[in-house]
């Protein structure tokens, strides 16, 4: 699934998730209840009797956090919701007038949407594993037109997580192993919810009758678009004359017969030169969609840094994931996503490293696939060959 098919659905809540889902992918849509906490009772409240109301300034009101963002609460329905906001006291009232416009578009968008039928509409949650409640919910959603409702609860082991199952027109439950925690980190399952997504599409598309279940397909390796990663050969790998990278014996790969790679900077590093060793992709990557690189990396004891990661140079990054510097003398997956920009067909993933002169950490295992989480290494597509050195790969590299 591309993140341009997450643009077919719409987030009810009960929280931020599928908003970060979207992101997460590539896409970031606007949403009436995108990042908002959405309780039951007051979406019905919504639904039923409340999308009016909210072109109403009475019943809008900001408020702070712990983080001090602002936050958009309508407590007619115990609504909150995120604005990406921080500070402004000094101008409380042009914000709220400007929260207000906001909300009037993002109801009146919402209103279309739900008229208009060609969303599927995502409600999740552990307070949404109630079959009456989504009957309500659905019932709801179809006096404003022809609405799908796509049910996403936790699994309990009846049914493969990224299942998808029709209980009966217009409602679509699907099974997934976690939700997000929000500590720190949202601890989001993107495999699953990409492939909830697709199994949903899908069942909508060819109107699928009620009780037609969709598992998820057999997981297979996603295949390296990086070619001959275990011995690091080819002409595609790029040294920069910041690092001594070569191939080391000092540690033991973390898969047999794979090479690890050593990189020691020959000076200290920075934002402007943090990337010392990358591989360079010349054609055939798909613009608009989301790839993801990773490498396993080993960080000495003695390692004097701040950073040790990867990016798709050149390219903004989604999502990384970087070293944990905590964790020495082990290896550790670190991995980045970024979307492919319109009009490229090109990559470079590299490894970062923010540290002073002499700092060195090894590398092994590199991979890039499509998608927004990496998947399991090895795969057999490692011992192909590389593709012959371009011109464009002759420029990237003098360049």
């Amino acid at each position: 699934m591309s993140g341009q098919d997450l643009l077919h659905f719409e987030s009810l809540g009960d929280d931020c998730e599928f908003g970060l889902v979207q992101r997460f992918a590539g896409q970031d849509p606007l949403g009436l209840l995108r990042f908002a906490f959405t309780p039951m009772r007051g979406l019905l409240d919504l639904l039923d009797r409340g999308l009016d109301r909210l072109g109403e300034p009475e019943h809008i009101f900001l408020v702070r956090d712990e983080r001090d963002e602002v936050v958009v609460h309508l407590p007619s329905f115990g609504i909150r919701y995120h604005t990406d906001i921080y500070g402004r006291r000094d101008e409380d009232r042009a914000l709220l007038d400007d929260q207000l416009r906001r909300l009037v578009f993002l109801r009146r968008k919402f209103t279309e949407d739900l008229q208009d039928g060609h969303k599927i509409f995502v409600r999740k949650g552990e307070g949404s594993a109630d079959l009456p409640a989504m009957q309500h919910l659905l019932a709801a959603l179809l006096r404003h037109g022809k609405a799908t409702l796509l049910w996403v609860t936790l699994s309990d082991g009846t049914q493969p997580v990224g299942t998808v199952e029709v209980v009966e027109p217009g409602l679509l439950r699907a099974h997934i192993d976690r939700f997000a925690t929000y500590f720190g980190r949202a601890d989001l399952n993107l495999d699953a919810w990409l492939e909830i997504c697709r199994g949903a599409r899908l069942l909508r598309l060819i109107h699928a009758a009620p009780g037609t279940v969709r598992p998820p397909p057999k997981p297979v390796n996603a295949g390296n678009l990086l070619r001959q990663t275990f011995r690091f050969e080819g002409d595609w790998w790029r040294h920069e004359q910041t690092a001594l990278s070569h191939p080391t014996q000092a540690v033991a790969p973390p898969w047999s017969d794979a090479v690890v790679m050593s990189h020691r900077l020959a000076t200290a590093t920075d934002w402007p030169n943090a990337c010392i060793f990358g591989r360079y992709i010349p054609s055939g990557l798909i613009a608009g969609s989301p790839y993801v690189a990773s490498a396993y990396a080993w960080v000495p004891e003695d390692f004097d840094g701040q950073l040790v990661g990867m990016v798709f140079d050149g390219f903004a990054s989604t999502r990384t994931v970087n070293a944990d510097l905590a964790q020495r003398g082990q290896w550790q997956r670190i991995w980045v996503q970024a979307r492919i920009p319109d009009g490229m067909e090109v990559g470079n993933p590299s490894l970062c490293l923010i540290a002073t002169s002499g700092s060195t950490v090894h590398t092994a295992c590199w991979k890039l696939e499509q998608g927004v989480v990496p998947t399991d290494y090895p795969v057999e597509q490692d011992q192909m060959e590389a593709p012959p050195p371009s011109v464009a790969f002759a420029r990237a590299a003098s360049g």
